[in-house]
């Protein structure tokens, strides 16, 4: 069995129409040789049922199902495991609400090729329904401070961030792994569950000597919050949660004397934006965040 140059994962949970149109956008990118899997996560909406139907003639596309919502972290996870264990050389991990743009994976395959440093490399993402303005691309990460702060989310395109560079992270909605790097250093963490598990990962990578690389010719569209649509609570427990969760993994104690104020202010901040907004369910989901580090809390596990 030949290996195809390009093993794309795209994690599905109750999101159906995302999905197949973002699949169809890959079939469609112009790029020969790739395997598609689909990871179910315990859909309840019919999802896999539906995919079955539409690509059971299409040898591209694999389906594969998980009982539970494993989260993004473990959900990808499972997918990591298959393609890993098929021999991929590359694996590209879309959100299944993006849209790849005709010709995007090429480049991202060519940058990671020429340099054999490179251990993922990004696309420029733009949001889907105003595609002259920039998604999140990538973050910087900052220990002293915030963890990952966003770098290009909401700014217009006007050619600033059409030179390609070296990286702290690339955004999870699209980038492409060596698989090499996967087996050195492992998969997503599945104790983020959802949010900052590419921040980690990416950290690791670097650590562990590898680069990471931004592709500035390569477009992605990005809706953004398919997912986690309606659940709000859900999205300011994890950030929060795995915000702090990140650092306790990843930084020195001599971090944590300029982090802890600034978490402390950044926590005040969200609950006080809840609070005026009359979002009981937000408020409550922040000091379910900070109750969970103190060990009070068990942890929240959307179904």
């Amino acid at each position: 069995m030949t290996r195809p140059a390009v093993s794309v994962i795209v994690l599905n949970w109750n999101g159906r129409d995302d999905t197949l149109a973002c699949v169809a956008s890959v079939l469609a990118a112009g790029h020969y040789d790739v395997d598609v899997l689909v990871v179910d996560n315990g859909s309840t909406d019919g999802s896999a049922v539906e995919f079955e139907r539409v690509w059971a003639d299409e040898p591209r596309v694999r389906l594969l199902r998980n009982d539970a919502n494993l989260g993004y972290a473990g959900g990808n996870n499972t997918g990591f495991a298959d393609v890993l264990a098929r021999g991929a050389r590359h694996v590209l991990v879309l959100n299944n609400d993006t849209l790849v743009e005709p010709g995007a994976i090429q480049p991202l395959v060519d940058a990671i090729d020429a340099d054999p440093h490179l251990a993922m490399v990004g696309p420029k993402v733009r949001e889907m329904d105003n595609p002259e303005r920039l998604g999140c691309s990538f973050d910087s990460v900052r220990l002293w401070c915030f963890g990952a702060l966003p770098t290009t989310a909401g700014q217009v395109d006007r050619g600033q961030f059409d030179t390609a560079r070296d990286l702290d992270v690339i955004t999870g909605c699209a980038l492409l792994i060596r698989a090499q790097a996967l087996r050195e250093v492992g998969v997503f963490d599945p104790d983020y569950f959802a949010y900052y598990e590419e921040v980690d990962l990416a950290f690791r990578l670097r650590r562990a000597g590898w680069r990471l690389g931004f592709v500035p010719s390569s477009v992605v569209r990005h809706k953004g919050g398919a997912s986690t649509a309606g659940r709000s609570a859900v999205v300011r427990y994890y950030k929060l949660r795995n915000m702090i969760l990140f650092m306790r993994k990843n930084a020195r104690w001599y971090h944590f004397l300029t982090f802890t104020p600034i978490a402390a202010l950044v926590s005040a901040q969200r609950m006080s934006v809840t609070l005026l907004h009359g979002d009981l369910a937000g408020l409550g989901a922040l000091v379910h965040a900070l109750l969970w580090h103190l060990g009070v809390r068990r942890d929240w596990r959307p179904h």
